[in-house]
């Protein structure tokens, strides 16, 4: 009598539900790209007070406006911000 391994991959199938049939998904606090405005950085100014400042979250900030760790931010650098 011989014993023989069997190896595969185990996949279930579900459903796909009508969320996964529709577009791309919206981020919560995602704005549409034409309402922005532009805010020049003043002395002072950091990315987490100046998002406070328009009540959106810093991390939408630094996306919209393509910024990188550290997040350092420079006198007179302009930075669009969504408008409501």
């Amino acid at each position: 009598m011989s014993l023989a391994m069997v190896t595969g991959a185990y996949i279930t199938a579900r459903p796909e539900t009508p969320a996964e049939t529709e577009g791309p998904k919206e981020i919560l606090g995602e704005q549409k790209q034409g309402a922005l405005e532009s805010y020049e950085v003043q002395r002072g100014d950091t990315l987490f007070n100046v998002s406070e400042k328009f009540g959106i979250s810093w991390q939408t900030m630094a996306e919209i406006n393509n910024l990188k760790e550290p997040y350092i931010l420079r006198v007179g650098q302009k930075l669009k911000i969504p408008s409501i």
